[in-house]
């Protein structure tokens, strides 16, 4: 009996921490971290392999391809990049703060902080993120420049 009583403490305790998480619960709540696509679509677009795909198969065709692969990769490290931009907010902000804007948005008395803060959020994230906003880049591009070759095969 006791040890049931334990295990369902232990499980209820992990749950809870997993809620307790308010920096990611804030960044998925209000979708900050959906900035990853559009990103990465700059960063591809401006690839010498993307300018390659262009000139194979059309500037329309091209971004099709490309966006489908984008959305793949974006798909396999969307959670990294949330959890990433959750410590960036976390490094500025208390978790009550989080709550508070989350509740009330505007409202918020730390609706001026949160605009105020997003350079320094967005230069964390940098940090943070480069190299996983680069991989996933590279990833859609090679993906995207394989479809290429393959048809033109």
């Amino acid at each position: 009996m006791f040890l049931k009583l334990f295990l369902v403490v232990i499980i209820s305790f992990s749950a809870l921490s997993k809620e307790l998480n308010v920096p990611l619960q804030f960044v998925q709540e209000l979708k900050l971290g959906n900035n990853l696509k559009a990103m990465g679509l700059k960063v591809s677009l401006n690839t010498e392999t993307y300018r390659i795909i262009k000139s194979e198969v059309g500037d329309k065709k091209a971004k099709e391809i490309l966006l489908i692969e984008l959305n793949k990769s974006i798909n396999k490290y969307q959670k990294e990049w949330d959890k990433n931009l959750s410590s960036a907010y976390d490094e500025v902000f208390k978790d009550n703060e989080l709550k508070s804007i989350l509740e009330l948005k505007q409202k918020s008395p730390y609706a001026k902080k949160f605009i105020e803060s997003q350079r320094k959020v967005g230069e964390s994230m940098q940090n943070r993120s480069g190299d996983l906003l680069n991989k996933v880049v590279a990833e859609a591009i090679k993906n995207a420049f394989s479809k290429v070759v393959k048809k033109g095969s």
